[in-house]
């Protein structure tokens, strides 16, 4: 584990904790944002007469048709920006260096194997449980890929995107901040996965207490190793698997 950094270096954790909601509330602006400006060019593409409740209908019908695609970029236009918005918060603390304070140093290949069998141990126990509990397949993810229109881009958003945002926010400018101050590592790991798996509110119970227990694991991991690459590694190969599971339960279905 890294030694400690000077204080003076890091945001306190009220400030780390004020800082965080920020991003996270301009994150979901954002979303709401394209959402919008997605919105109106779908009503404009479709705005000719006769206007009427049958032309509501086909316009509601078009952006239902394309409900992957919208998903896929307000991933990417969202991660890209609040990415950019922490390494503006990190640059604005005089003395923070961004690498140091996301722990964006080396990491072995080892480590990368070690932290990838961990990951397919925990989604092996996880599904089978889902499994055991009787846990209905997700229709909506497969409603979201067969939209994306481009599922390139719904692939390249899940399993880069959305990793790197989350990982940056939860497991490096969060964590780094809670760790340094009197809540220690485990206050560190535990209010992060707390905030990351109430990112997720969306889910249903048994989804959100999954994503808060890999959360868990992934503060433990990014505490052992002192890398983010170490739980990024993690959650890219979780997301990677999932979109595997959903391309393939389509193709079963064709």
């Amino acid at each position: 584990m890294g030694k400690p950094r000077a204080g003076k270096k890091l945001w306190g954790a009220w400030a780390t904790v004020g800082l965080g909601l920020a991003v996270i509330a301009v994150y979901f602006l954002i979303q709401v944002l394209v959402t919008v400006v997605f919105g109106i060019i779908i009503v404009f593409s479709h705005l000719n007469p006769p206007l009427g409740i049958p032309k509501l209908v086909e316009i509601l019908n078009a952006l239902m048709a394309q409900e992957g695609l919208l998903v896929a970029l307000t991933i990417c236009i969202s991660a890209v920006l609040c990415v950019g918005l922490i390494i503006l918060f990190i640059k604005a603390r005089k003395g923070a260096g961004i690498v140091e304070y996301l722990g964006l140093g080396r990491i072995s290949v080892k480590k990368i194997l070690v932290v990838l069998a961990i990951m397919a141990g925990f989604l092996i126990l996880s599904e089978g449980l889902g499994v055991l509990l009787g846990q209905p397949p997700h229709k909506e993810y497969l409603d979201i890929y067969n939209t994306s229109i481009w599922p390139a881009l719904l692939w390249v958003g899940m399993v880069i995107f959305a990793p790197v945002f989350e990982e940056t926010l939860f497991r490096g400018f969060l964590f780094e901040g809670f760790r340094q101050s009197k809540l220690g590592p485990i206050g560190a790991i535990g209010l992060t996965a707390l905030g990351w798996s109430l990112l997720h509110v969306q889910y249903g119970f048994y989804d959100i207490a999954t994503i808060f227990v890999l959360g868990i694991i992934l503060g433990i991991v990014r505490m052992k190793t002192d890398s983010l690459w170490s739980p990024l590694i993690m959650h890219a190969f979780n997301n990677l698997v999932a979109m595997i599971l959903v391309a393939l339960s389509i193709s079963e279905l064709v």
